[in-house]
């Protein structure tokens, strides 16, 4: 098994622990996704409020981009949670 840690541009791999601890380790990457998604949503505020209210069209493309981002994080993160829920069943 493997655990993934992500990283803005990155992916490394590296092999799980086989420790007591393993499970935990993949419980904290995948609340470490979470905040990764919170940091998005906090970073993409800013270009939303440029884009809404003062019609900046760079803003607008950069938002799109963040959306994007955002769409692609919570996948994977979805994947993870059903995949350790599949493992405690």
């Amino acid at each position: 098994m493997v655990v993934i840690l992500l990283q803005i541009g990155a992916i490394e791999q590296r092999p799980q622990p086989t420790s007591q601890f393993a499970f935990l380790n993949l419980n904290s990457h995948i609340m470490s996704a979470f905040a990764k998604l919170k940091e998005l949503v906090a970073a993409a505020e800013a270009d939303a409020t440029a884009f809404y209210t003062k019609g900046n069209k760079a803003a607008g493309t950069r938002l799109r981009k963040a959306f994007q981002e955002i769409k692609t994080t919570a996948q994977q993160g979805r994947a993870e949670v059903t995949e350790l829920k599949a493992k405690s069943e």
